[in-house]
């Protein structure tokens, strides 16, 4: 029984920390805060950090009831709607890799950059989407847990991104990035293929 336990939060954590895809995005955030000091860098990572937990918990939480009280959805329409976009994410991640407007975010000041992290690089559609089906597949319990656990290792992967680029390097880590968009994109069908035989 503990290790059937085990064995789903690992799964359901692999498939978000996959789809928040932080180390994908390492030369991105590198590059956005590469004139900011250290200290005031580990105070956005953290805050950055925290803040998409927030958003992510609050919308996994709440997004259920606005999907039955406020757009009469049901789950099942949900989960294909929603395995299409997270589908969308994960194969524009494959084909283009993590991309954004660097120029003009780099420009900023740190408020700018906080968001800049967050929105779209630790909270995106995906991340969403994907949240609110691990919680109506898995409870709210051990959601609540792998989302804890996700943004955990996503604060230490920002504090350790200078160790990183040094051992790994970007290439590698684009590889890594890509890989993992691709099991996604395949939890994404079986979302979908669920989805319709709900329905019918």
């Amino acid at each position: 029984m503990l290790s059937e336990i085990i064995s789903a939060v690992i799964h359901d954590f692999l498939i978000l920390f996959g789809i928040v895809n932080v180390i994908g995005n390492i030369p991105h955030i590198s590059m956005i805060t590469s004139d900011v000091p250290k200290s005031e860098k580990r105070r956005i990572f953290y805050f950055a950090s925290m803040a998409s937990l927030i958003l992510v918990l609050a919308f996994a939480i709440g997004g259920n009831f606005i999907l039955i009280n406020v757009f009469d959805i049901t789950f099942s329409s949900f989960k294909v709607a929603g395995g299409i976009i997270v589908f969308l994410v994960a194969l524009r991640g494959v084909i283009l890799g993590p991309s954004n407007a660097i120029g003009s975010i780099k420009d900023g000041d740190s408020y700018q950059k906080l968001f800049s992290i967050v929105f779209p690089f630790l909270v995106g559609p995906g991340t969403m989407v994907t949240t609110i089906l691990i919680m109506q597949a898995s409870g709210k319990l051990q959601t609540v847990m792998v989302v804890f656990l996700v943004y955990f290792f996503v604060i230490l992967v920002l504090l350790l991104i200078p160790y990183i680029e040094k051992l790994f390097g970007r290439l590698i880590m684009m590889m890594i990035s890509r890989i993992l968009y691709i099991f996604i994109a395949a939890k994404a069908i079986k979302f979908i293929i669920s989805g319709i035989k709900e329905c019918f």
